[in-house]
């Protein structure tokens, strides 16, 4: 009897673990294998590349911005990656007041409006949001009509000089004419020299004139 008993349970426990077993297995055809995530960092490789891209001058000053407001930040207790739009807006109102180390004045709109660029960069290369500049926008251009009010050397826009023949021949001797987009850009300096005309009234002559970003989105 025993015996009976004990080979009856085991028989019991055999069909209950392999019900449940066979409820947890899945049932059908089986589903397609798993498909890695998007990868979440750049490789070596890839931001070595990156940084070709890069002027060396502009990587310099974008390093210097983004130090200086990692600096900030810390003294603060603020975070700076990511940083929020109020802190962007409250770093903004801070460099139009506080005196530069070098010069003993406030920053001039154009190196305020580089730092906001660095700390945009930076969030994207870390692949990042980065803060919303509504805020810090208004900030700066509350700071230019101030020093335009005041007729402040610092809110003065430094215009570039006028093309010379010299500078015309290099500069189509550095496009490539041998490309449509290359002989179109060649065509179009010299024919704004000729006018002796600024971009915008150039571009205007020439209203088929496409912009890579426009062909870019129209192919997708």
């Amino acid at each position: 009897m025993v015996g009976a008993v004990a080979r009856r349970g085991s028989g019991a426990a055999g069909s209950t673990a392999a019900g449940i077993s066979g409820t947890l297995a899945p049932t059908g055809p089986a589903g397609p294998p798993a498909v890695a995530g998007p990868r979440q960092e750049l490789s070596a490789a890839a931001r070595a590349a990156m940084a070709k891209g890069v002027p060396a001058q502009t990587a310099r000053g974008y390093a210097g911005d983004w130090q200086r407001f990692e600096q900030w930040a810390a003294e603060n207790g603020l975070r700076a990656m990511p940083a929020s739009a109020e802190t962007l807006t409250e770093y903004v109102a801070w460099l139009t007041v506080t005196p530069r180390p070098r010069t003993g004045r406030p920053y001039k709109p154009s190196s305020i409006d580089r730092a906001m660029a660095s700390i945009a960069v930076a969030h994207q290369a870390a692949a990042l949001p980065q803060p919303a500049q509504i805020g810090a926008r208004l900030v700066l251009r509350g700071y230019e009509a101030e020093l335009k009010t005041t007729k402040d050397p610092r809110g003065k826009v430094r215009k570039a000089g006028a093309a010379t023949p010299r500078v015309l021949r290099l500069m189509i001797a550095a496009t490539d004419t041998t490309t449509l987009i290359g002989a179109r850009d060649a065509a179009a300096l010299t024919n704004g020299f000729a006018l002796a005309a600024r971009s915008s009234e150039e571009t205007a002559t020439t209203p088929h004139r496409e912009r890579e970003s426009d062909r870019h989105n129209r192919s997708w």
